[in-house]
């Protein structure tokens, strides 16, 4: 008798199982906040929205909000640190950086966008000058990591969930920041002299929505060559370096890693559905498909934002004119 290959013998395995999955009703609990900017970040084990020059955090459910941040001018990029115990800012092209407690607050330097930190919370990076910025939180190391020639890094910088990699999205210079040439580099995150290398080059398609899984080397974007209704998601495992390719029926705007990092938050909506945060559940075969996708959202009126994964749950943005609501996501 011949042997099945290993990916066929566990599909096969688990055929029965997931035949008799059900999927499980969305629950969605509005919170009483309100933003006029979709912007949404997970803080402590709940999240934090921008509201004009202020930052403002719930921690948990039950305890009210903290005013984290009270910026002398509009805030143009801000974000919290995975541990929650920082956050960051650009206001008047300077990057601020405070500890939410304590209240110590620092400058950084000229800044035009994408705050990221590292996992552990000890370095800050940013985009200035078409460079990327990597400054230690509490001292006084600062590294620069120059653009390869003839490209122009945008976007937001992402450490690889393991904090070995800096990560960002390039364009050639002088090219449309939506340019179908698009290119993820790299760079060792722990050098002194950090220098960029094509981590994936793709021509013909343009990248977007580059996200990194907490506490592992997976990253995943999405690529899409001119049809906004038939993107792809791929999954990239840095340290094995095998990628795997995620084909999308529908257009898939924004995604997200859950906290365990091996589940994705995809935004998608359809020809003939409004916009809906479906949980992932990414199960990686030899064909590299996903399993199933549990919709996270209820019919509702205003458009779906931001979906963000936090150690006490999801959450997302339903937005109208008058502003967006924060709404809680969980399944029965």
């Amino acid at each position: 008798m011949k042997l099945l290959p290993v990916a066929l013998a566990i599909l096969l395995l688990a055929a029965p199982v997931l035949a008799k999955r059900a999927y499980r009703r969305p629950v969605n609990t509005p919170t009483g906040v309100t933003t006029e900017h979709p912007e949404l970040c997970a803080w402590g084990t709940g999240f934090a929205v921008r509201t004009g020059q202020r930052i403002t955090g719930y921690p948990a459910a039950g305890k009210g909000p903290e005013v984290l941040v009270e910026a002398d001018a509009p805030i143009t990029a801000w974000a919290t640190s995975p541990g929650s115990v920082h956050v960051a800012w650009i206001a008047a092209g300077k990057v601020h950086v405070m500890t939410a407690r304590e209240k110590v607050h620092r400058e950084m330097g000229a800044g035009e966008g994408g705050l990221a930190f590292a996992p552990g919370d000890g370095v800050l990076a940013w985009i200035s000058e078409g460079k990327v910025i990597l400054h230690d939180v509490a001292g006084e190391r600062r590294r620069v990591v120059e653009p390869r020639a003839g490209r122009t890094p945008g976007g937001t910088p992402v450490f690889t969930g393991d904090g070995l990699r800096i990560l960002v999205l390039s364009t050639p210079a002088g090219a449309a920041a939506d340019a179908r040439q698009g290119t993820i580099e790299s760079a060792d995150a722990r050098a002194d002299a950090p220098a960029f290398a094509a981590l994936r080059e793709v021509a013909g398609a343009s990248l977007t929505s580059l996200v990194a899984a907490p506490g592992t080397g997976l990253i995943a974007w999405l690529e899409n060559g001119g049809d906004p209704a038939a993107s792809t998601l791929r999954v990239f495992d840095t340290a094995a370096g095998t990628l795997h390719d995620f084909s999308a029926r529908g257009a898939i705007q924004e995604i997200a890693f859950d906290t365990g990092g091996l589940d994705l938050l995809v935004l998608r909506a359809g020809k003939d559905a409004p916009p809906a945060v479906q949980l992932q559940q990414l199960r990686r075969s030899g064909t590299g498909q996903v399993y199933w996708a549990e919709t996270l959202t209820e019919e509702g009126a205003g458009a779906v934002r931001r979906p963000v994964a936090g150690s006490g749950g999801i959450w997302f943005l339903r937005c109208s004119d008058d502003g967006c609501r924060v709404v809680r996501a969980s399944l029965d």
